[in-house]
């Protein structure tokens, strides 16, 4: 079982118009891919920063063996914390908002409990939080 955080985005009529379950722990993407990981979360800053410190370690690569070992230091590193400042960018850039944390076998399951846990803590509140039209029914073509 792996920890989950929650995360909600409203939409301007205070409904849940999107949501996300980001796990805690190691990325094996962020390991292989590198930099494309960010691209592919459309992290753009982290991207540049990080492609300019490996530019960085390549121009001044005077080290020998040792800048092979920074370098593999820093990706790992970047493996390691790439799940948080991926909570980070959503949070602070795109107006997500921190709900619950649960746990899950995968995303789905977790995503499934989370929204579950959502409906729980309406009823439990007397609250009507309500699930946009486009999050329940999803318009693929226009």
């Amino acid at each position: 079982m792996n920890l989950y955080k929650g995360l909600v985005k409203f939409d301007k009529d205070n409904k849940i118009e999107d949501v996300v379950v980001i796990d805690e722990g190691f990325s094996w993407g962020a390991l292989i891919l590198n930099p494309i990981w960010f691209l592919f979360h459309k992290m753009w800053l982290e991207f540049f920063l990080f492609l300019s410190i490996l530019i960085f370690f390549n121009w001044t690569s005077k080290f020998g063996i040792y800048d092979f070992f920074m370098q593999a230091s820093l990706i790992f590193m970047m493996a390691l914390n790439s799940k948080s400042w991926y909570f980070d960018a959503l949070t602070k850039r795109k107006k997500y908002c921190f709900m619950a944390m649960v746990f899950g076998m995968n995303a789905t399951e977790a995503k499934i409990k989370f929204i579950n846990q959502i409906n729980l803590q309406n009823k439990e509140n007397n609250e009507k939080i309500i699930f946009s039209d486009n999050l329940l029914n999803p318009k693929y073509f226009k």
